[in-house]
């Protein structure tokens, strides 16, 4: 027979790993005033490069790409014309239009994202969340996208996000830009995307 005292055992247990995650959540704002400092809005102006995968809950890889985005402002608002090309040969488009609400935040739209994302940028670091709808089969599945960017001293920004639906995480994405000159095939690359936006 049970003990009664291990079921209240267990969920003293269980309180106290929430309060610990809860406690230990970083936020943004903890990374105002490290170097180098990044700005999304100058570092994403012009050709930006990024090499990708996604793995799913257990760590295995299931997609790889390749995004080339294009970035401009228009007004106060950064645009960000996105452009992926994936390891099976699926091509995708997203437009990210970022607008500042003060001096490090934005709330951001694209036409894949539900309402309106929220982001801010303090320090070496940017974060965003949104709501994104992926198409899954037959069906459209809503995640909870975790999107966290570190900017490096050599103009190289490493980008991880975690994909949640029912409060559990099911994928994650590792992404690295660089603003680094391209090679030739990298060019060959970029003129394929634009000619397949035209």
């Amino acid at each position: 027979m049970m003990s009664p005292l291990k079921p209240l055992r267990l969920l003293l247990l269980i309180l106290v790993m929430l309060v610990l995650t809860a406690c230990g959540h970083v936020r943004v704002q903890h990374f105002d005033g490290r170097e180098p400092e990044f700005s999304v809005a100058e570092y994403f102006q012009g050709e930006t490069w990024g090499w990708g995968m996604v793995q799913d809950y257990r760590g295995r890889i299931t997609r790889q790409f390749t995004v080339y985005i294009q970035g401009y402002m228009d007004g106060d608002v950064l645009v960000l014309d996105e452009d992926f090309l994936f390891s099976d040969g699926e091509e995708s488009k997203r437009v990210w239009r970022l607008k500042p609400v003060d001096q490090h935040c934005y709330v951001g739209t694209a036409h894949d994202v539900v309402g309106e994302g929220r982001a801010c940028n303090y320090g070496d670091a940017f974060h965003l969340t949104y709501r994104l709808k992926v198409p899954i089969g037959e069906r459209e599945w809503v995640f909870s996208m975790d999107d966290w960017m570190y900017l490096q001293d050599n103009q190289v920004v490493f980008n991880r996000t975690r994909m949640r639906k029912w409060g559990l995480t099911l994928g994650n994405i590792t992404l690295t830009f660089t603003k680094q000159p391209l090679a030739n095939n990298n060019q060959d690359e970029a003129e394929g995307f634009q000619r397949s936006a035209q």
